[in-house]
């Protein structure tokens, strides 16, 4: 009886992924944490790791997976109210009212980003039965380790990071209007934007985060077939 829960979910196949080994390589998102996000939050997060190994096996596991990375993201905000001692004894606060009140402790363009983790998290805190969203929410993953770590970002941090940010795309403009080339695995890929998302500072080395925009391989095109090109 025990062997059907070891049987691979057919599913994967039909998306492409034949075997255990690239899975594990193409699904699990693995918990990447700064040195300031508590021991508990990190061990958590090793739940939702689990929880993505075992979909291989069934696949709905993805959207629980999905769930408790949400909710780890709801006991984050609650973490760094305690770490900062904003508690308040007198009253119970939900998550919009819990946010509100970090919002002092860091920049607005990361409250918008908690208030759109929120709505997530609602949504799959009240799912409606039978519905699985699977693979679709998979790069939400890597969405949901980035917003957990701003959680323990100190203000200064923050700041400076999106100081940072401002004077590269203030410096970056001219890439979004011209047409470039990027070479990349020894082929020329002709890109229509470049555009800096994040940057922050390490151990005094300064680090970004880019997305190039590819022009679509197909011309012309209309709206009936029209291509999206991925961005790189």
């Amino acid at each position: 009886m025990m062997n059907k829960y070891l049987d691979p979910d057919p599913r994967w196949k039909a998306l492409g992924i034949i075997s255990q080994d690239e899975f594990n390589n193409k699904i699990i998102v693995e918990g990447k944490f700064h040195n300031k996000v508590p021991p508990k939050i990190v061990e958590d997060y090793i739940v939702v790791e689990r929880l993505l190994f075992y979909s291989y096996y069934y696949y709905p596991l993805l959207d629980e997976a999905f769930s408790k990375a949400t909710r780890i993201f709801e006991s984050g905000i609650s973490q760094r109210i305690n770490d900062l001692g904003l508690n308040s004894k007198d009253k119970f606060l939900n998550l919009d009212q819990k946010i509100k009140k970090l919002s002092p402790h860091t920049s607005s363009e990361i409250i918008k980003e908690w208030g759109k983790t929120k709505g997530i998290r609602n949504y799959f805190a009240h799912p409606k039965s039978g519905n699985v969203m699977g693979i679709s929410i998979h790069r939400a993953f890597l969405q949901m380790v980035n917003i957990i770590n701003t959680i323990f970002l100190d203000l200064k941090i923050v700041q400076a990071n999106e100081l940072y940010l401002e004077n590269l795309r203030i410096e970056s403009k001219h890439f979004s209007e011209n047409l470039l080339t990027f070479d990349a695995e020894n082929k020329k890929i002709l890109i229509w934007s470049i555009i800096p998302y994040s940057c922050f500072e390490i151990n005094g080395i300064l680090k970004s985060f880019w997305v190039f925009h590819p022009v679509g391989k197909t011309f012309p095109q209309n709206l009936q077939n029209f291509i999206f090109t991925k961005p790189i």
